[in-house]
């Protein structure tokens, strides 16, 4: 992993994922991104007038050079980090970065009151991740770094690639965490067959949960408190377990969701 994204608005919801951000990249060996993107707003004003743009993107870079000088002043060894203001969409310029600096990892941040929308920076978070071809790593409001240990990956079938259980192998060893396969079905018989499990992570040391229970969301949301799991790994896939995790009316139940860090590897 070469180079990770963090993307700020500059909230208090972007400071903890600044403050997250330092310790979960102290040790990975790769340059930052600092991404901040702005819009134009215009002044009240019987005639309307937009306040120029180099003026909005020289505002943020300030921002986010302050941004930049506090993460290096709480490494422990500097680090190269590169300070990025645009004008557009919030899941557009992300996605434009993705490409432009070979991005390998997007950190972003989440309101607690938006998790029942899933909304990122206002509507973003499914459609950033649902397009990002690297894996997107969203920070709850009140998420606090206490290192990562266990790491959950939450599926409902195993149709990935074995490029999704290398990116995730990645994970695991940079933090020396143990993975906890689960599966959730609504009835019992219909589980991923633990010989299909064994077969796909043959060389990622891992414990495998078979589950039952109709109401998935919360199964898995009681499957994390029990067993002190530190973040939850989704693939993201079509009207899968990610669909209704972003877009069912149920995800009132996803109070979990709001403490523990997501990863979301595309599959």
């Amino acid at each position: 992993m070469k180079t990770i994204l963090i993307a700020t608005d500059f909230s208090p919801v972007s400071d903890n994922v600044v403050n997250y951000a330092i310790q979960f990249t102290e040790n990975l060996d790769a340059k930052i991104i600092l991404l901040n993107v702005g819009f134009l707003p215009t002044v009240p004003s019987e005639v309307p007038q937009v306040i120029p743009i180099d003026e909005i993107i020289e505002g943020s870079k300030i921002q986010l050079e302050a941004i930049k000088k506090r993460m290096n002043s709480s490494f422990q060894k500097p680090k190269e980090i590169h300070c990025e203001a645009r004008i557009g969409f919030v899941s557009d310029e992300i996605m434009g970065c993705i490409q432009d600096f070979k991005v390998d990892l997007v950190i972003v941040g989440i309101q607690a009151v938006d998790l029942l929308s899933e909304r990122l920076f206002g509507s973003n978070s499914t459609a950033l991740i649902e397009k990002s071809p690297v894996p997107v790593l969203v920070i709850p409001e009140k998420s606090t770094f206490n290192g990562v240990r266990r790491i959950a990956l939450a599926c409902e079938n195993l149709d990935f690639k074995n490029d999704v259980v290398t990116k995730l192998d990645f994970f695991l060893k940079s933090f020396d965490a143990e993975l906890h396969v689960v599966n959730v079905a609504e009835t019992s018989g219909q589980n991923v067959s633990e010989v299909m499990v064994k077969s796909l992570f043959n060389e990622v040391e891992h414990i495998y949960h078979p589950l039952q229970n109709t109401d998935v969301i919360t199964e898995i949301q009681l499957f994390l408190e029990d067993n002190a799991i530190d973040m939850i790994v989704t693939i993201p896939q079509h009207h899968g377990f990610f669909y209704r995790l972003f877009n069912e009316s149920k995800t009132k139940k996803l109070a979990f969701h709001v403490h523990k860090p997501l990863l979301a590897i595309h599959a």
